[in-house]
């Protein structure tokens, strides 16, 4: 399918800001529960390839230390698929499902709903039998060790999980590697607000 004229242009002024070496890109996602992660996936493949960035990994997180191993089986087939063959894939650490009411005590239906909704996984072809890496942890800090200073930026397309355990456990590393950390959320507003 050929490009539209708008799609061309777009990609005419990406070419404008294409920086002079590829930058490295440090991926938290939780991926297969919505559709945002698997685009992730397919643009940094486009900017990968044209030398933009340079995904150096990705750590999955949500769910169950199980679940999260498939997330991230996922995450290395559909790299695999798209030619990303080098990129290295980790599990993210395990983290708390607990949901405390306003005394602090745990609610154990909505931390059972939690761990459902986390747990969601959709069955699909793309998913293989690859191989990831253990220590999702471990393996950040190894990139990021091989990164120049004030380089790296550090996307999390996820909960925070990883990317604040990582900041509390290896904040200088994170000071001196990056240079930028990338947060997707909301904003929830009241309607007074507006």
């Amino acid at each position: 399918m050929p490009l539209t004229a708008g799609q061309m242009r777009a990609l005419a002024l990406l070419s404008k800001v294409r920086p002079e070496t590829p930058v490295p890109l440090f991926l938290i996602t939780d991926p297969n529960k919505d559709p945002d992660d698997l685009s992730v996936l397919v643009i940094s493949k486009y900017l990968h390839e044209h030398g933009f960035i340079d995904l150096r990994c990705v750590v999955t997180t949500l769910g169950n230390r199980e679940t999260r191993r498939r997330r991230a089986r996922f995450v290395k087939s559909v790299l695999n698929d798209l030619g990303l063959l080098e990129t290295r894939v980790g599990v993210g650490v395990d983290y708390a499902f607990a949901v405390r009411n306003r005394e602090g005590n745990v609610d154990a239906a909505a931390t059972a709903g939690r761990e459902r909704d986390h747990a969601v996984f959709v069955e699909t072809p793309l998913l293989r039998e690859v191989g990831v890496e253990d220590d999702g942890q471990q393996l950040l800090q190894q990139e990021l060790q091989r990164v120049e200073d004030r380089s790296a930026v550090l996307l999390v397309v996820a909960g925070m999980t990883d990317a604040a355990f990582l900041l509390r456990n290896q904040g200088e590393l994170v000071r001196q590697k990056a240079r930028q950390v990338v947060i997707m959320g909301g904003v929830e507003t009241n309607a007074d607000e507006r």
